[in-house]
């Protein structure tokens, strides 16, 4: 059974396990300025800052979790790719999530959504290739395929189910960039996108997140 000696070795002898420590309290870091109260802490400079190094050092340790961990040909290549989709990916679909809830309290402007839809718009883009820099390098497809000591054929890769849930998932962000470039031309028509219709790109961007982590489960061909 577990001892307490043996939860210390995991979290203190093993990459998973700093990773892990490092993940927790740059979590409850951010947690704490985030639920600051705005008049004191939260919205000062100093509170603005440790939010900022809560979310790099947040997806500093998610870069150096799952299949970048193991990754022994692009130790620092793949860490660093994988943190910026954190980054990207939490930008963008956090950011959303943020202005719904705001909107169930106060009605956003046209000017707020305005100012999401400049952050979305570069961190889109940027998830997007960051996620595709990513895939190709797991599934071990030229040029990034140094390291693989059986690179997988067109067959293995479309017969595997890290494939198929690699397909299931691009097919759901593409739906979301979809949906949010029709926001995005409501709000070049100066019209503020529907709740109804945040709602359903939210709704999407959680499966996307959902089959994410089933992904991160399983193993790529030839793993």
């Amino acid at each position: 059974e577990p001892t307490g000696s043996a939860w210390r070795m995991l979290l203190t002898q093993t990459t998973w396990g700093r990773h892990w420590c490092w993940l927790a309290a740059t979590a409850v870091c951010g947690a704490a300025v985030a639920l600051a109260r705005p008049s004191t802490f939260g919205a000062s400079r100093a509170g603005a800052v440790i939010a900022a190094v809560a979310a790099g050092g947040l997806a500093a340790a998610m870069g150096g979790l799952g299949h970048a961990a193991a990754d022994e040909a692009y130790p620092i290549a793949v860490r660093v790719v994988d943190a910026m989709h954190v980054l990207t990916i939490g930008a963008w679909i956090g950011g959303l999530a943020l202005m719904l809830l705001e909107e169930q309290r106060v009605p956003a402007t046209i000017a707020a959504w305005r100012a999401f839809s400049a952050v979305a718009t570069v961190a889109a883009p940027l998830a997007v290739f960051t996620g595709v820099v990513s895939a190709w390098r797991r599934l071990g497809l030229p040029p990034l395929h140094a390291g693989v000591s059986t690179p997988a054929d067109v067959t293995s890769i479309l017969g595997s189910s890290y494939a198929q849930l690699l397909l299931g998932k691009t097919v759901l962000v593409l739906i979301v960039l979809w949906q949010g470039q029709t926001h995005r031309r409501r709000l070049l028509q100066e019209q503020a996108p529907s709740g109804s219709t945040m709602k359903a790109e939210l709704a999407f961007a959680l499966l996307v997140l959902a089959v994410t982590s089933v992904l991160t489960n399983s193993a790529p061909p030839g793993e």
